[in-house]
């Protein structure tokens, strides 16, 4: 296994003696390759960056200039063509007669062997332009740290643990502060909603704790593979902290107030028992099903419901006798 420390060593050798270099490469001919190596930081997400050095090697290849247009050329006629029509009709024809007509009848007529020494025009083609191609080597810089050892491992899993109970307790100093001022139905409802957000909470808590035992692991199966135990120095990447994560460090939000969202059209239980007792004493004959229990209680009903038989105590009302009040 490489030394990370050598790695590091013959870099920063090549960095200071040559920052930038330029060389002709020799397997594309006239090619040539630029070097330049510098230190950068990669983002890797949650406001983490690696450090590393970056090569960046382009390699550009010259383009062509083209060729420029060929007139041609006429040659010269061997055997007089026009002999076959007279010289007006020749001069005629030869008004009349195109660029193109003009080319094909050259050809021909070398082809017979009328005319010797033609070339025909050719177009200009245009040049091509310099390509260049660029990739890029990263190589990530090493870090020697040290093993945790078994009270380290604690001791880091412990502080997660009561960071999650301040947490707590200062949501719960929280909820008894938004509670305040408020009565009734809005403060059950703000207390509902709450129970519901510290539920979230607590899951999420847990997770913390959880992705903290999983990276502990992941460290010690790293430090494993490098021939190293316990509280012994291994090698792991150096990780920064970025400008992103630093804004979100110092100035995200420190918490989150209780939103209470609108209860769906309805009535509560606690509703249901005002109104089943107004119905008993307004003397609806039909209420609600809380209604018709508690008329059994209330209405004096000798056959009640059985939640009114329940209330009564679970059996009917002696009646009174007649001679109770003369004894």
């Amino acid at each position: 296994m490489a030394n990370p420390i050598t790695a590091i060593a013959s870099r920063s050798c090549a960095k200071n003696s040559l920052l930038k270099q330029t060389e002709d490469d020799l397997s594309k001919g006239s090619s040539t390759r630029e070097v330049s190596t510098a230190d950068v930081q990669q983002n890797i997400g949650g406001g983490r960056a690696i450090s590393g050095d970056q090569t960046d090697t382009t390699i550009t290849t010259p383009g062509s200039g083209g060729t420029p247009a060929d007139p041609g050329s006429s040659g010269r006629v061997v055997k007089a063509a026009e002999n076959q029509m007279s010289d007006e009709a020749w001069k005629e024809y030869l008004a009349k007669e195109t660029a193109e007509q003009k080319q094909k009848r050259y050809a021909r007529e070398q082809a017979e062997g009328l005319r010797e020494g033609y070339k025909p025009p050719t177009p200009a083609t245009p040049g091509t332009p310099p390509t260049s191609d660029t990739t890029q080597d990263f190589e990530m810089d090493q870090t020697q740290v040290k093993g945790q050892e078994n009270l380290d491992l604690r001791a880091d899993i412990r502080q997660e643990k009561i960071l999650n109970r301040l947490d707590r307790q200062a949501e719960r100093r929280q909820d008894r502060f938004e509670r305040k001022g408020l009565s009734g139905k809005d403060k059950r409802a703000m207390r509902k909603q709450q129970r519901k957000d510290r539920a979230a909470s607590n899951i999420e808590r847990q997770q913390n704790v959880q992705n903290l035992i999983a990276d502990r692991r992941a460290l010690r199966d790293l430090q494993r593979d490098q021939g190293s135990f316990g509280g012994e120095s291994y090698g792991v990447g150096n990780v920064t902290e970025t400008k992103e994560g630093v804004v979100d460090r110092v100035a995200k939000e420190s918490f989150t107030p209780t939103q209470v969202t609108s209860t769906p059209s309805g009535k509560t239980k606690v509703g249901e028992v005002i109104e089943g007792i107004g119905d008993v004493f307004a003397k609806k004959p039909e209420g609600t099903a809380v209604g018709n229990a508690l008329r059994g209680v209330f209405g004096k009903k000798e056959e009640g419901s059985f939640v009114g038989n329940l209330l009564r105590g679970g059996k009917k009302p002696a009646p009174l006798q007649k001679n109770y009040f003369n004894k």
